[in-house]
C-alpha cells in the first residue's frame, strides 16, 4: 500500500479510538505503527481494559528508554 492509505487507515482508526476514549495523544497515536493502533482499537471494541499499554513511552519520563533530549544534542547516538 501506499503511504496515503497508511495515514487514511491511521486516521480511520483514530476518529474510531477517539470515540473509545482512548487514552493517548493523536501524536502518540500516530506514531505508533498502524497494526498496533489497529489492535488496541479491536481490544477497546471488546471491552477490555487497555491502560496497561497503551500510552505513549514519553508520558513517563523515569522510563529506562526514555529520550533524553538535551543529550541527543551532544552525541547523535544517545548517551554521554
Amino acid at each position: 500500500m501506499s503511504d496515503i492509505h497508511y495515514e487514511n487507515r491511521q486516521l480511520a482508526l483514530w476518529h474510531e479510538y477517539d470515540q473509545l476514549n482512548g487514552r493517548v495523544t493523536f501524536d502518540a497515536f500516530m506514531e505508533r505503527h498502524v497494526n498496533v493502533n489497529a489492535w488496541i482499537v479491536n481490544l477497546l471494541k471488546q471491552g477490555h481494559d487497555c491502560t496497561e499499554f497503551d500510552r505513549a513511552v514519553w508520558d513517563d519520563p523515569m522510563h529506562p528508554t526514555a529520550d533524553d533530549y538535551a543529550d541527543a544534542y551532544a552525541n547523535p547516538n544517545g548517551g554521554i
